[in-house]
């Protein structure tokens, strides 16, 4: 079977991060028909192992800017010695190898997952370097982007459209048992980082409280590199009544989150093509959206779904509107669960792979 190697997550599954997610979900569905392969962080690994996948830890800096670069650096002989016929570059990070990866007589994959550059937390360096990671990427055999809007920016950064394809990310369908009662609280989960703007969503919900004493904001999530900014959302959270910070949760018991709240809400500035939204619609819980790009790339949603970002005016009357509505999305609910299937983007992707290595076959 053909080898992949995969570069980019620091470790999965049950890490904390939309590419982490993004693999966990995926590649046990690829282990049938390939050799796969992860090349992921020491610091970061917790034990725990996907299906079929082999693993193979590699020293990294524990630094936010630094962690990926040097990942990819310190499995460069595992790497070699591991002889793949393709390397999937997962996210921009690490884009800036694409061109000696083909050194190694592999072909270069990279999925890009959001526009890394216009996050508000990178200074002008950080953008520089995103920046020279997307003349990088071009020299990738294929590049896969997670929503038609990022695949449009590609293009005008100058990939060639023959080499672009879109695919989605997927969900895990929930379990049958998942579906026990809803109760009032509104739910969001995520990485504790600047675009993801929990700060905003923290300061709505006390507006939202005026009308509704008795729901409850719960946060699953924490932040992989702590620092000012997590420690602002920790500060906000404990003098905020109702808000509840649960800390990472996966499997069943995030599961339980979703399918047991009354509403999920997202205030984020900036997002590539997010997960969790489609994971709270897939267990039939409406969505409260902040009206971004990302967000709107959901057109199944109508506007009842999304609110002003920055407004909390507008959040409150949609929360309230939806809170009291006791909609249950069945028929979004349905869809969600067929068009994000990680069984659908699986095939989409092993017959990329399946593509490539034909084509390196024929021409060896």
């Amino acid at each position: 079977m053909k080898r992949i190697a995969i570069v980019g997550p620091r470790h999965f599954p049950n890490f904390i991060g939309g590419i982490e997610t993004h693999c966990a979900g995926l590649y046990p569905q690829l282990t049938c028909g390939f050799v796969v392969a992860a090349f992921t962080s020491t610091s970061a690994d917790n034990g725990n192992r996907s299906f079929g996948v082999k693993y193979f830890p590699c020293r990294s800096m524990r630094s936010q800017s630094f962690e990926k670069l040097t990942l990819f650096l310190f499995a460069i002989p595992k790497i070699i010695a591991y002889r793949p016929d393709i390397i999937h570059f997962q996210g921009m990070n690490c884009a800036i190898f694409i061109p000696l990866s083909i050194l190694f007589g592999a072909k270069p994959v990279f999925t890009q997952h959001s526009l890394d550059f216009c996050y508000p937390k990178w200074g002008p360096v950080a953008k520089l370097f995103f920046r020279a990671c997307l003349l990088t990427s071009r020299f990738s055999r294929h590049t896969i982007c997670v929503s038609d809007a990022i695949s449009s920016a590609m293009q005008i950064a100058g990939h060639r459209k023959s080499r672009l394809q879109t695919i989605n990310n997927g969900i895990q369908c929930p379990p049958s048992t998942a579906l026990v009662k809803s109760s009032r609280y509104i739910f969001t989960a995520c990485r504790f980082v600047p675009e993801k703007n929990l700060l905003e969503l923290i300061n709505f919900f006390t507006f939202l409280r005026r009308n509704h004493p008795d729901i409850r904001l719960v946060i699953a999530g924490s932040s992989t590199n702590p620092g000012p900014y997590s420690n602002q959302i920790y500060g906000a959270a404990q003098s905020t009544t109702g808000v509840e910070l649960v800390g990472p949760k996966y499997g069943q018991e995030l599961h339980d989150l979703y399918a047991n709240a009354a509403l999920f809400a997202q205030s984020s500035v900036v997002e590539g093509q997010p997960i969790a939204p489609l994971e709270s619609l897939s267990h039939g819980v409406p969505v409260l959206l902040s009206d971004i790009p990302a967000h709107r790339q959901y057109s199944f949603l109508d506007d009842r779904y999304f609110y002003r970002l920055g407004n909390h005016a507008d959040f409150a009357i949609k929360a309230d509107s939806l809170l009291n509505c006791n909609l249950h999305a069945r028929n979004i609910q349905k869809l969600v669960n067929r068009k994000y299937s990680w069984v659908r983007i699986a095939n989409k992707t092993a017959r990329l792979y399946n593509h490539l290595t034909k084509i390196q076959h024929e021409s060896s």
